[in-house]
């Protein structure tokens, strides 16, 4: 499975996840919206263009919009995506990805 592929299959299980959240919250036209950002993520994946920056835009609109829902995000998905998405994890996270990478390598 190629980064880009891994990237779509994380992106649809939380979208699924985020779905089922939203829904108990009663906001359809969170759900909506939601749907339509992670269309265009899929567009960008799927056609190879650079999905990078609407992925990081995404999750942090879900940061800055639904908080109570952000437990749900892989911590691993904002590592991988990098940019701002690492401003959402702690120091130590970051430390132990870190860790996990040099150990690869």
């Amino acid at each position: 499975m190629t980064p880009r592929e891994e990237i779509a299959e994380a992106f649809r299980a939380l979208e699924s996840t985020l779905e089922k959240g939203l829904q108990a919250t009663g906001s359809e036209d969170a759900i909506i919206a939601m749907q339509h950002r992670f269309e265009n993520i899929y567009e960008a994946i799927n056609a190879n263009e650079d999905y990078v920056y609407l992925a990081q835009e995404t999750i942090a609109h879900f940061f800055v919009m639904h908080p109570n829902l952000t437990h749900v995000i892989p911590r691993e998905l904002l590592w991988r995506l990098g940019g701002s998405c690492l401003h959402f994890l702690t120091d130590d996270e970051i430390a132990e990805f870190t860790r996990q990478e040099e150990q690869l390598h």
